[in-house]
């Protein structure tokens, strides 16, 4: 039997065991079995105790999307026995690309992205709701489709603007930096082609900065006033080469902001 004799239980009624091994027994079989391994583990001289049960640590997360905080494309993940499946999507969730990128030893998801992509893990936010990106990646015809994308896009938004929310000014900048008057600053979008233009007044002129429609910085400086202090609205319309028609104000620049500084 290949086992210790401190594990082996002695079977006291062998006549009973004879009759059940033989089925010659006319009761009920498998009730008087059980009674007779019952009776032979508790009268065991040294009881062996049940071990505890041992459970596995908790896994790893195994599947995951994330969006790219810069075009708002696609990528989800999945650990996989051959290493990482991925699936990149447009930022329409039209699938562009995928595969298995094999490996021998298993990485985190979000390292994974960052090395699929050839781009810092920052520039990518997590999708909370997992089963709903499937749901529109489907095209659920029960779903309105752009409303849910869109929505499922603005929660990844929100948790960018929590994330960049918590982070502090060190006490030598709160001194150095005054706050600025809400009405000597403004950010503008061409509706036309979606790029942003952010406007400051300063004592000697207006100071822009210009952005792609990814938040990329393109432009930017100082164009002196010689105190005269135009509509900035009129001084962005000049910038973009556009009417102020086109022009929409970002009401809250704050937001706004801090979005251009996690897309740095």
């Amino acid at each position: 039997m290949g086992t210790e004799q401190k594990n082996l239980a002695e079977i006291r009624d062998t006549e009973l065991f004879s009759e059940l091994s033989e089925l010659e027994y006319d009761g009920d079989v498998p009730e008087r079995l059980a009674e007779l391994k019952a009776d032979a583990l508790n009268n065991m001289p040294d009881r062996i105790e049940s071990p505890e049960p041992v459970f596995p640590a908790e896994a790893e997360e195994e599947a995951a999307v994330f969006m790219d905080v810069r075009d708002e494309t696609f990528i989800s993940v999945m650990q996989v026995d051959e290493g990482i499946e991925y699936t990149l999507y447009a930022s329409d969730l039209m699938p562009v690309d995928g595969g298995v990128w094999e490996m021998e030893e298993a990485i985190g998801l979000s390292e994974a992205v960052a090395q699929l992509s050839g781009s810092e893990i920052s520039n990518y936010v997590e999708i909370t709701d997992y089963d709903m990106f499937f749901e529109i990646a489907d095209m659920n015809t029960e779903l309105d489709v752009p409303a849910e994308l869109a929505k499922l896009k603005s929660a990844a938004f929100e948790s960018i603007a929590k994330r960049g929310g918590t982070q502090t000014v060190s006490e030598p900048e709160q001194q150095d930096k005054e706050p600025v008057n809400p009405a000597d600053r403004a950010v503008f979008m061409d509706a036309q082609d979606e790029t942003f233009i952010v406007l400051e007044r300063k004592e000697n002129g207006i100071e822009y900065t210009a952005y792609e429609r990814d938040l990329t910085a393109v432009d930017g400086g100082l164009w002196e006033t010689y105190g005269e202090k135009p509509e900035l609205k009129a001084v962005a319309a000049e910038f973009m080469a556009t009417t102020t028609n086109a022009l929409v104000e970002i009401k809250d620049t704050e937001q706004f902001l801090k979005l251009c500084k996690f897309y740095l």
